[in-house]
């Protein structure tokens, strides 16, 4: 999955042999959106899937990333 940012907008791309699909979302999807500069970073779902078993602990979530930088 590749998660980029830019300007006031997240965009979320996933594909696979059989499909692809983009997510766009604007600051208002968030409840704090802070964006300082365009990043681009991609994640195996494998990777994606381990982190998102944290949900169980809370119902908010930060989530930092950036370009060529681990999430």
């Amino acid at each position: 999955m590749v998660f980029m940012t830019t300007g006031n907008k997240m965009f979320i791309n996933a594909e696979s042999d059989q499909s692809s699909v983009e997510l766009e979302l604007s600051e208002h999807a968030f409840k704090n959106f802070q964006s300082k500069d365009n990043s681009r970073a991609r994640y195996s779902i494998e990777y994606l899937k381990k982190i998102m078993k944290a949900k169980r602990i809370t119902d908010h979530a930060s989530v930092s990333y950036s370009t060529d930088y681990p999430m």
